[in-house]
Protein backbone atom coordinates (compact mmCIF):
# COMPACT_ATOMS: atom_id res chain seq x y z
CA UNK A 1 0.00 0.00 0.00
CA UNK A 2 1.26 3.63 -1.10
CA UNK A 3 0.63 6.48 1.13
CA UNK A 4 0.11 10.09 0.42
CA UNK A 5 1.55 12.95 3.08
CA UNK A 6 -1.96 12.65 4.37
CA UNK A 7 -1.30 8.89 4.88
CA UNK A 8 -4.28 8.31 2.26
CA UNK A 9 -3.62 5.00 0.09
CA UNK A 10 -3.63 6.51 -3.20
CA UNK A 11 -2.38 3.48 -5.44
CA UNK A 12 -4.91 2.41 -8.13
CA UNK A 13 -3.96 -1.08 -8.26
CA UNK A 14 -5.68 -2.20 -11.64
CA UNK A 15 -3.62 1.21 -13.39
CA UNK A 16 -0.13 -0.35 -11.78
CA UNK A 17 -1.04 -3.97 -12.74
CA UNK A 18 -1.79 -2.61 -16.54
CA UNK A 19 1.66 -0.73 -16.58
CA UNK A 20 2.74 -3.80 -15.45
CA UNK A 21 1.56 -6.09 -18.32
CA UNK A 22 2.60 -3.05 -20.45
CA UNK A 23 6.33 -3.52 -19.05
CA UNK A 24 6.67 -7.67 -19.53
CA UNK A 25 6.89 -7.41 -22.98
CA UNK A 26 10.62 -6.76 -24.29
CA UNK A 27 12.38 -7.25 -27.88
CA UNK A 28 13.19 -10.72 -27.46
CA UNK A 29 9.96 -11.99 -26.39
CA UNK A 30 7.57 -9.67 -29.12
CA UNK A 31 4.32 -11.89 -28.48
CA UNK A 32 3.10 -13.15 -25.11
CA UNK A 33 0.82 -15.71 -24.18
CA UNK A 34 -2.14 -14.67 -21.20
CA UNK A 35 0.12 -16.99 -19.01
CA UNK A 36 3.66 -15.46 -19.67
CA UNK A 37 1.74 -11.62 -19.14
CA UNK A 38 0.88 -13.23 -16.29
CA UNK A 39 4.37 -14.42 -14.89
CA UNK A 40 6.08 -11.48 -16.17
CA UNK A 41 4.04 -9.12 -14.35
CA UNK A 42 3.31 -10.84 -11.28
CA UNK A 43 -0.21 -10.94 -11.17
CA UNK A 44 -3.38 -13.69 -11.50
CA UNK A 45 -3.55 -15.05 -15.23
CA UNK A 46 -7.11 -13.91 -14.99
CA UNK A 47 -6.06 -10.60 -13.94
CA UNK A 48 -3.82 -10.61 -17.11
CA UNK A 49 -6.38 -11.81 -19.04
CA UNK A 50 -8.78 -8.76 -18.23
CA UNK A 51 -6.01 -6.55 -18.72
CA UNK A 52 -4.79 -8.02 -22.15
CA UNK A 53 -8.20 -7.26 -23.70
CA UNK A 54 -8.60 -3.81 -21.90
CA UNK A 55 -5.43 -2.53 -23.20
CA UNK A 56 -6.15 -4.38 -26.69
CA UNK A 57 -9.35 -2.28 -26.77
CA UNK A 58 -7.47 0.55 -26.22
CA UNK A 59 -5.03 -0.18 -29.05
CA UNK A 60 -2.21 -0.63 -27.19
CA UNK A 61 -1.78 -4.34 -27.60
CA UNK A 62 -2.24 -6.61 -30.76
CA UNK A 63 -3.72 -10.16 -30.37
CA UNK A 64 -2.69 -12.89 -33.13
CA UNK A 65 -4.78 -15.75 -34.23
CA UNK A 66 -3.45 -17.99 -31.65
CA UNK A 67 -4.37 -15.20 -29.19
CA UNK A 68 -0.84 -14.29 -27.84
CA UNK A 69 -0.72 -10.04 -27.07
CA UNK A 70 2.04 -7.92 -28.58
CA UNK A 71 2.46 -4.18 -28.26
CA UNK A 72 1.35 -1.97 -31.03
CA UNK A 73 2.59 0.99 -32.67
CA UNK A 74 0.21 3.36 -30.32
CA UNK A 75 2.54 2.66 -27.13
CA UNK A 76 5.27 4.98 -29.29
CA UNK A 77 3.08 7.75 -28.24
CA UNK A 78 3.90 7.40 -24.81
CA UNK A 79 7.61 7.29 -26.02
CA UNK A 80 6.85 10.61 -28.46
CA UNK A 81 5.23 12.66 -25.28
CA UNK A 82 8.07 11.97 -23.44
CA UNK A 83 10.93 12.94 -26.03
CA UNK A 84 9.04 15.80 -27.43
CA UNK A 85 8.75 17.13 -23.41
CA UNK A 86 12.37 15.92 -22.58
CA UNK A 87 13.68 17.44 -25.81
CA UNK A 88 16.80 16.66 -24.89
CA UNK A 89 17.21 14.21 -28.35
CA UNK A 90 17.23 16.56 -30.99
CA UNK A 91 19.83 19.05 -29.09
CA UNK A 92 22.35 16.57 -28.87
CA UNK A 93 22.33 14.96 -31.87
CA UNK A 94 24.65 17.18 -33.42
CA UNK A 95 27.67 16.28 -30.52
CA UNK A 96 26.62 12.41 -30.99
CA UNK A 97 27.33 12.40 -34.40
CA UNK A 98 30.84 14.17 -33.83
CA UNK A 99 31.36 11.22 -31.95
CA UNK A 100 30.62 8.86 -34.22
CA UNK A 101 32.48 10.81 -36.98
CA UNK A 102 35.82 10.68 -34.90
CA UNK A 103 35.76 7.50 -33.45
CA UNK A 104 33.88 5.24 -35.93
CA UNK A 105 31.37 3.98 -33.30
CA UNK A 106 27.94 4.25 -31.96
CA UNK A 107 27.59 7.05 -29.54
CA UNK A 108 24.31 6.94 -27.43
CA UNK A 109 23.22 8.72 -24.72
CA UNK A 110 20.60 6.95 -21.81
CA UNK A 111 19.13 7.32 -18.35
CA UNK A 112 18.76 4.82 -15.71
CA UNK A 113 14.68 3.74 -14.57
CA UNK A 114 13.96 0.96 -12.24
CA UNK A 115 16.67 -1.63 -13.56
CA UNK A 116 17.17 -0.86 -16.61
CA UNK A 117 19.13 1.59 -19.25
CA UNK A 118 16.54 3.59 -21.36
CA UNK A 119 18.32 4.86 -24.64
CA UNK A 120 17.07 8.86 -25.18
CA UNK A 121 19.24 9.79 -27.94
CA UNK A 122 21.41 7.64 -30.29
CA UNK A 123 24.26 7.81 -33.55
CA UNK A 124 24.78 4.57 -34.56
CA UNK A 125 28.05 3.89 -36.79
CA UNK A 126 27.51 1.94 -40.25
CA UNK A 127 28.55 -1.23 -41.24
CA UNK A 128 28.20 -4.50 -41.14
CA UNK A 129 26.82 -6.55 -37.91
CA UNK A 130 26.00 -3.34 -35.83
CA UNK A 131 23.80 -3.41 -32.72
CA UNK A 132 20.27 -2.23 -34.00
CA UNK A 133 19.60 -0.41 -31.14
CA UNK A 134 16.43 2.42 -31.34
CA UNK A 135 15.72 5.42 -28.60
CA UNK A 136 13.27 4.12 -26.35
CA UNK A 137 14.69 0.85 -26.19
CA UNK A 138 15.93 -0.28 -23.03
CA UNK A 139 18.78 -3.00 -21.34
CA UNK A 140 19.68 -4.47 -18.10
CA UNK A 141 21.48 -1.64 -16.42
CA UNK A 142 23.44 -4.46 -14.76
CA UNK A 143 25.35 -5.66 -17.90
CA UNK A 144 26.28 -2.25 -19.92
CA UNK A 145 28.47 0.28 -19.01
CA UNK A 146 25.95 3.12 -18.93
CA UNK A 147 24.19 1.29 -16.34
CA UNK A 148 27.36 1.20 -14.04
CA UNK A 149 27.69 4.91 -14.65
CA UNK A 150 24.00 5.66 -13.57
CA UNK A 151 24.38 3.21 -10.92
CA UNK A 152 27.53 5.54 -9.54
CA UNK A 153 25.10 8.59 -8.61
CA UNK A 154 22.85 6.14 -6.59
CA UNK A 155 24.18 6.84 -2.64
CA UNK A 156 25.05 3.38 -1.20
CA UNK A 157 22.02 2.84 0.63
CA UNK A 158 19.89 3.21 -2.79
CA UNK A 159 22.66 0.85 -4.49
CA UNK A 160 21.85 -1.73 -1.31
CA UNK A 161 18.30 -1.77 -2.25
CA UNK A 162 18.76 -1.73 -6.15
CA UNK A 163 21.05 -4.53 -5.56
CA UNK A 164 18.48 -6.43 -3.64
CA UNK A 165 15.85 -6.16 -5.79
CA UNK A 166 17.68 -6.63 -9.27
CA UNK A 167 17.22 -9.57 -11.21
CA UNK A 168 20.98 -10.18 -12.37
CA UNK A 169 20.19 -11.90 -15.24
CA UNK A 170 23.23 -13.80 -16.94
CA UNK A 171 22.82 -12.58 -20.64
CA UNK A 172 26.57 -14.33 -21.41
CA UNK A 173 28.83 -16.54 -19.09
CA UNK A 174 30.67 -13.05 -18.60
CA UNK A 175 28.26 -11.12 -17.13
CA UNK A 176 28.84 -10.05 -13.88
CA UNK A 177 25.97 -11.40 -11.61
CA UNK A 178 27.02 -11.59 -8.55
CA UNK A 179 25.79 -8.37 -6.18
CA UNK A 180 29.04 -8.45 -4.38
CA UNK A 181 31.03 -8.13 -7.48
CA UNK A 182 28.78 -6.04 -8.88
CA UNK A 183 28.87 -3.45 -6.04
CA UNK A 184 32.65 -3.32 -6.26
CA UNK A 185 32.27 -2.52 -9.93
CA UNK A 186 30.20 -0.26 -9.23
CA UNK A 187 32.44 1.75 -6.60
CA UNK A 188 35.46 1.82 -9.16
CA UNK A 189 33.45 3.26 -11.80
CA UNK A 190 32.39 6.39 -9.20
CA UNK A 191 36.08 6.70 -8.29
CA UNK A 192 37.75 6.73 -11.68
CA UNK A 193 34.83 8.26 -13.48
CA UNK A 194 34.00 6.17 -16.41
CA UNK A 195 33.27 2.22 -16.76
CA UNK A 196 34.30 -0.13 -19.78
CA UNK A 197 32.06 -3.30 -20.65
CA UNK A 198 33.57 -6.05 -23.04
CA UNK A 199 31.61 -8.63 -24.10
CA UNK A 200 28.99 -8.88 -20.95
CA UNK A 201 25.98 -7.61 -23.04
CA UNK A 202 26.49 -9.55 -26.05
CA UNK A 203 29.43 -11.23 -27.93
CA UNK A 204 32.09 -8.93 -29.20
CA UNK A 205 30.71 -5.48 -27.72
CA UNK A 206 33.21 -3.44 -26.11
CA UNK A 207 31.94 -0.11 -24.52
CA UNK A 208 33.00 2.93 -22.84
CA UNK A 209 30.43 5.09 -20.95
CA UNK A 210 30.80 8.15 -18.85
CA UNK A 211 28.51 10.43 -16.89
CA UNK A 212 26.65 13.57 -17.99
CA UNK A 213 26.30 15.80 -15.13
CA UNK A 214 24.13 18.71 -14.05
CA UNK A 215 25.47 22.29 -12.92
CA UNK A 216 24.87 20.72 -9.26
CA UNK A 217 27.19 17.58 -10.35
CA UNK A 218 24.85 15.12 -10.03
CA UNK A 219 24.49 11.97 -12.60
CA UNK A 220 21.45 12.83 -14.82
CA UNK A 221 22.42 10.68 -18.37
CA UNK A 222 25.13 8.63 -19.17
CA UNK A 223 26.87 8.69 -22.95
CA UNK A 224 28.60 5.55 -24.23
CA UNK A 225 31.04 4.87 -27.48
CA UNK A 226 30.12 0.91 -28.80
CA UNK A 227 32.34 -1.04 -30.96
CA UNK A 228 32.40 -4.33 -32.20
CA UNK A 229 35.79 -6.10 -31.73
CA UNK A 230 34.66 -8.79 -34.86
CA UNK A 231 34.76 -5.65 -37.16
CA UNK A 232 37.09 -2.74 -35.17
CA UNK A 233 40.81 -3.87 -34.84
CA UNK A 234 41.01 -1.08 -32.24
CA UNK A 235 38.03 -2.34 -30.25
CA UNK A 236 39.86 -2.72 -27.05
CA UNK A 237 41.74 0.99 -26.99
CA UNK A 238 38.51 2.65 -26.43
CA UNK A 239 40.75 4.67 -23.65
CA UNK A 240 41.96 6.99 -26.34
CA UNK A 241 38.54 8.48 -26.98
CA UNK A 242 38.17 9.06 -23.29
CA UNK A 243 39.01 13.08 -23.10
CA UNK A 244 36.87 12.98 -26.16
CA UNK A 245 33.86 11.75 -24.89
CA UNK A 246 34.25 13.52 -21.29
CA UNK A 247 34.03 16.56 -23.43
CA UNK A 248 31.45 15.68 -25.00
CA UNK A 249 29.20 14.48 -21.97
CA UNK A 250 30.57 18.19 -20.09
CA UNK A 251 29.01 20.33 -23.17
CA UNK A 252 25.39 17.89 -23.40
CA UNK A 253 25.51 18.60 -19.28
CA UNK A 254 25.27 22.49 -20.03
CA UNK A 255 22.12 21.77 -22.74
CA UNK A 256 20.36 19.42 -20.23
CA UNK A 257 20.93 22.19 -17.55
CA UNK A 258 19.11 24.69 -20.05
CA UNK A 259 16.38 22.52 -20.95
CA UNK A 260 15.87 21.20 -17.30
CA UNK A 261 16.93 24.51 -15.00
Amino acid sequence: MIMNDDGENWQISSLARGLRVLEAFNGTDPALSVTEIAARADISRAAARRIAMTLHHAGYLGRTPRNSYFLTPQVLALATAYLSGHRIGDSVQPILARLRQMSGRSASLAVLEGYEIVYIARAAATGPMQIQIDVGQRLPAHATAMGRVLLAELPDADLSDWLQGATLEPLRSTTTTDPAKLRLEVARVAKQGYATVNGELAAGIHVIAVPVRSQTGRTVAALNLTAQSAFDRDSDDAMRFLPDLQKAAAEIGLIWAYLHP
